[in-house]
């Protein structure tokens, strides 16, 4: 966590995930986004919690998309690309229970 912290300068992280129960043997990913030009729609097909669907709409298993690069409109904005990362991420992580 202290590396994560350091390599994208996030004071903040180590208290914060130690207070919500992580701590170091906990697997973390990190995606550094960058605000710019932003208008695109469409794209990958999803069903509820964000899995990609085949033409048949069937779940393609382990298969998730969200923000821009869906084929649905999620609120037209960077920040509700954000809130379907954050619900494909819950999706996920329901699986991994």
């Amino acid at each position: 966590m202290e590396d994560i912290a350091k390599a994208y300068n996030l004071p903040n992280v180590v208290d914060t995930l130690t207070e919500l129960g992580y701590d170091d043997h906990d697997v973390f990913y990190v995606a550094s986004a960058r605000s710019g030009i932003y208008g695109t729609m469409g794209g990958i097909k999803v069903d509820e919690q964000f899995r990609a669907v085949d033409t048949k709409d069937k779940a393609i298993p382990g298969l998730f998309a969200a923000g821009e690069t869906i084929g649905r409109n999620y609120g037209g904005s960077l920040g509700g690309a954000a809130v379907s990362g954050h619900d494909a991420a819950i999706a996920i992580d329901e699986l991994l229970d």
